[in-house]
């Protein structure tokens, strides 16, 4: 589940100091107010320090028609994208060394 994911590298993201800056919880768990509707995007920006934020686009399928965000729709996810260098992690088996060593690594490059 790309929720999980998404919970996993916010966490990542805390730990190496960043902020998210337009993350809020409601039912859903992560959506965002920059979110576009009926788009294939969502996206966070994140700080640390004094430094310039970053945008992280979330990738989903196009094949989905919506006007808000659901559960199934954020289980989809399969990549984010840092916008500065536009470096991708994709969202691996969640299970996997490959995962967690991504995960870590790519946060770790921000």
């Amino acid at each position: 589940m790309s929720i999980q994911r998404l919970d996993m590298l916010k966490k990542q993201l805390q730990r190496n100091g960043w902020e998210i800056k337009n993350l809020y919880s409601d039912d859903l768990y992560y959506v965002t107010g920059d979110h576009k509707q009926g788009g294939g995007e969502l996206e966070w920006e994140i700080t640390r320090g004094c430094n310039e934020p970053i945008v992280l686009s979330f990738s989903i399928p196009y094949n989905y028609s919506f006007q808000t965000w659901s559960r199934e729709i954020l289980n989809n996810i399969f990549s984010c994208t840092e916008h500065k260098n536009g470096t991708k992690l994709y969202f691996d088996k969640i299970k996997s060394e490959e995962w967690e060593t991504n995960l870590k690594n790519w946060v770790n490059n921000l």
